[in-house]
């Protein structure tokens, strides 16, 4: 009896009759990589930080013993920094806090301190840890928002910060955003959507949440909305007249074994299928948006990120601070003028 024998590629045994040459391994791309001993651990331990534990009713917090504008931000901040690949308490605590405490206070300090944090922000990524990575995206979330120009001065540094993101952008392939594989549908919006749920409880503040859902999408759309997103874009009127005639054209009748009726105008209602149908349905939607955002923007986070309102589809995810804005959004969207 020939039994088949397993065997790696491109060896003298792959070559033979009876031998079945086995894939390659696992390249280990998504696979955690150990971090070294942080410096940032090194120092606390030495009590060279002027930090301590704090707590309150509101959760723990960092007591600073010395003001934190005084700090010498180009000591200081890249320890802090450093001290993002931490998975342990306290230490994980101290250095993620203690950078958000320094970015709010830090102003025109932060920009110079640019170039000495891009390491231990290399540093974190490559770690492959999903929540270090989650946390130095937050921190960076923060960072470019913590004083002018910081945005830009992060340019140069794109290749030493992308490349981990590449590798997970597409980790969730099965799911889909905007009807194309291969992008994560909602993560990100119930990623803020749980991260302000924990801010609220933790602060012990009110937060309203509203979804709506325009049920069966394609076919609710009302044309008139379609017409002011096409005016609002400043769509080229020969280009929005062929849009009209087009859908404008849509009739239909309902026929029984007694009677049939008489064709009748859509007013509503796009073509599932069409190349120029999503354009329009996205289009539609950004004006809901835009109308219920007029309101209010909604709860800022911790680290002083105003999070928009979400929409996915013919989803939209309205976060507010009290239910009074939440009633002044809902009446937004009851008098658009295209819903009518």
């Amino acid at each position: 009896m020939c039994t088949n024998m397993q065997t790696e590629g491109f060896t003298v045994k792959s070559t033979m009759r009876n031998s079945v040459v086995v894939g390659p391994p696992a390249a280990g791309a998504f696979r955690e990589r150990p971090a070294k001993p942080t410096a940032f651990r090194k120092f606390y331990e030495r009590g060279d930080f002027p930090i301590a534990l704090e707590h309150d009713s509101k959760g723990n917090r960092i007591a600073w013993k010395v003001e934190i504008e005084k700090l010498d931000y180009h000591h200081y901040l890249p320890l802090f920094f450093d001290g993002l690949c931490e998975t342990v308490h306290p230490y994980e605590f101290f250095a993620r806090q203690g950078i958000h405490d320094m970015l709010e206070h830090g102003g025109s300090k932060v920009l110079p301190v640019i170039p000495q944090v891009i390491i231990p922000i290399k540093n974190a990524l490559n770690t492959r840890c999903r929540q270090v990575i989650c946390a130095t995206l937050k921190v960076l979330q923060h960072l470019v928002v913590s004083a002018e120009m910081v945005g830009e001065a992060l340019v140069p540094y794109y290749r030493q910060i992308l490349p981990i993101l590449n590798i997970f952008k597409n980790m969730n392939s099965k799911q889909r955003k905007g009807i194309i594989p291969g992008f994560s549908g909602c993560l990100e919006h119930t990623g803020i959507l749980n991260q302000l749920i924990r801010e609220a409880k933790g602060n012990k503040e009110n937060l309203t949440v509203v979804w709506l859902d325009l049920a069966n999408a394609y076919g609710s759309i009302p044309h008139g909305l379609i017409n002011m997103a096409m005016e609002h874009y400043h769509i080229p009127h020969h280009i929005r007249g062929i849009i009209t005639s087009y859908f404008g054209g849509f009739k239909l009748r309902f026929k029984t074994d007694q009677f049939t009726t008489h064709w009748q105008d859509l007013g509503k209602g796009i073509v599932t299928g069409c190349t120029i149908s999503p354009i329009l349905f996205v289009m539609g939607m950004n004006l809901l948006i835009t109308a219920a955002g007029k309101e209010s923007r909604g709860p800022t986070m911790d680290f002083g990120i105003q999070p928009p309102i979400r929409g996915f589809l013919d989803d939209l995810t309205i976060t507010t601070s009290t239910h009074v804005q939440a009633r002044w959004i809902l009446k937004a969207l009851d008098d658009e003028p295209g819903l009518g």
